[in-house]
Order: structure tokens, then sequence, then C-alpha cells
């Protein structure tokens, strides 16, 4: 089941890519983060109390919204698994069927104010952020785009999930 902030988060970019309007993807990937973050307290950390890698708090399986340019609409309750390859980086692979990429993304520690979250940056990628992982209120959600390549910079798959 996918929450209204959830669907809030997928709203502008599914409409951009419909439309199939040129857009720097630079500002896509920055919209999710912020759009993450939104609403966030200073109680909203993903650290928790306990010191770990950010691979460690990362890594888990996510089910959620799932959407890329060949679907007409995006499919829920969709998988992705995110394993660890070392303290600073995770593979995000599909763990439902193959609609969706496998990459591996390094991860930063990045603070908004009083919002600590871990994003997602793909090197071979050309979005410069690819997502964020944040924890709100016990709750741990990964939001990502990811482009497919190509020159058309709306062919991106987007995901927003929570972690299991």
């Amino acid at each position: 089941m996918i929450d209204r902030y959830t669907k809030v988060l997928l709203m502008p970019i599914v409409a951009l890519r419909r439309h199939q309007k040129p857009l720097f993807v630079g500002v896509i990937a920055m919209m999710l983060s912020s759009l993450l973050l939104l609403g966030c307290s200073a109680q909203a950390s993903p650290t928790g109390t306990e010191e770990t890698s950010l691979a460690d708090q990362v890594k888990g399986t996510f089910i959620g919204e799932f959407q890329n340019p060949s679907m007409s609409s995006s499919i829920s309750d969709y998988e992705i698994i995110v394993t660890k390859i070392d303290d600073t980086s995770v593979r995000v692979a599909p763990a439902s069927g193959s609609a969706s990429s496998t990459f591996v993304a390094n991860l930063e520690s990045t603070v908004n104010g009083s919002v600590t979250s871990i994003t997602l940056k793909a090197p071979a990628d050309i979005v410069e952020n690819n997502g964020s992982y944040v924890v709100y209120s016990g709750v741990a959600r990964l939001a990502y785009a990811y482009h497919l390549g190509g020159s058309e910079s709306a062919n991106l798959e987007i995901f927003t999930g929570l972690k299991q």
C-alpha cells in the first residue's frame, strides 16, 4: 500500500516524464531528496543511537512504488534489495521481476537543517544525486531516480518505498 506521502514524491516526476519535456535530471534528483525530507523534524535521523556504517543502515528490502519509461503505469508493492558492498557503497537491485536496473551507489551522510539523510550517488549515472534514505518516526524510506541511458533526460526509472 502506497501512502499519500509517497504519491507526492512521485507525482511531479511522473507528470514531467509523461509530457516528455526536456529537463535537467539533477533537478529531479534534488527534488526527490527535498521531498523525501519534507515534513521531517529534528527527531529524524538514519543513524539512530548505534554506530554503524552508512551501508549497514541502508541495506535491506524495500517495498514501494516503481515506474520506468517502458511502463504505462507504476507498479505497487515492487521490491528492491539493497546489499552492502563496503561501508560506503551498496548495490541496488530488483527483487520483484526484472523491470528495474541494478546499479552501484556510493553513500554520503547529508544534513539538511536538523535532518540527516544518506544520499545515494551512482558514479556511472548522469544524475548527480540519485536519491536519499531517511528514517522518520521509526520508518525508513528510500527514494531514487536512475537514468537508463540515451539522450532523453526523462528516461528515468523511479522508486520510492519503505524498508521491511
